[in-house]
């Protein structure tokens, strides 16, 4: 549906420019992954710009220049042929078995694959938007996930009460009272109002 032709969309222009931030990072030295990254991007762009071959070619001899040595401008013709071709099988929507499961053809990289094809180191990762390995997605989750339990002064849930009682029992503690008073008041055990007193 429209979700999902929206979904698909936005991976592949977040890819796209996920190779132009790794050419960044790189400074433009990219021997060994410079062709890898020329078709991956140029399949990526007709994916955003359904098969717009024209733009496709200006768009991936631009990604080219910005490399310390780039590839032949025929060399690159032809790199992006390949890619229009599988961009025409994927657009045909016939499926193939990938794996064990049914996919549309053209270029179905996992995010695994493209790390290893375009030999990405976990710290180039970091700095991309949409590939990085499982491992590291999950990593980044559970950290939005602490960060967000956390209020404005860092600090948890339980931080927070915690603070809030110590501010009651010193409260307490200055209008005269014992700490087993302070404890019935409060329906705390004597000894973590005593705990709470010390560490102040």
């Amino acid at each position: 549906g429209k979700k999902y032709g929206k979904s698909l969309k936005k991976l592949n222009l977040e890819r796209m420019r996920d190779i132009m931030r790794l050419v960044e990072m790189r400074k433009g030295d990219c021997i060994g992954t410079r062709n890898y990254m020329l078709l991956l991007f140029a399949y990526h762009t007709l994916q955003t710009n359904e098969g717009n071959l024209e733009q496709v070619l200006q768009d991936t001899h631009r990604l080219n220049d910005s490399f310390i040595e780039s590839e032949r401008k025929s060399q690159v013709n032809a790199i992006v042929r390949t890619a229009y071709k599988a961009y025409q099988e994927w657009a045909s929507g016939e499926k193939v078995l990938v794996n064990s499961k049914w996919c549309r053809k053209g270029y179905n990289y996992t995010n695994e694959n493209l790390i290893e094809m375009l030999c990405i180191t976990e710290e180039e990762q970091r700095k991309l938007k949409t590939i990085k390995s499982k491992k590291l997605v999950q990593e980044q989750r559970n950290k939005k996930r602490r960060e967000k339990r956390r209020n404005e002064d860092g600090l948890t849930q339980r931080e927070q009460q915690k603070q809030e009682t110590i501010a009651k029992i010193l409260e307490l503690k200055e209008q005269g009272l014992n700490n087993t008073e302070i404890a019935r008041k409060l329906g705390l055990a004597r000894q973590t109002v005593s705990k709470y007193i010390n560490q102040k």
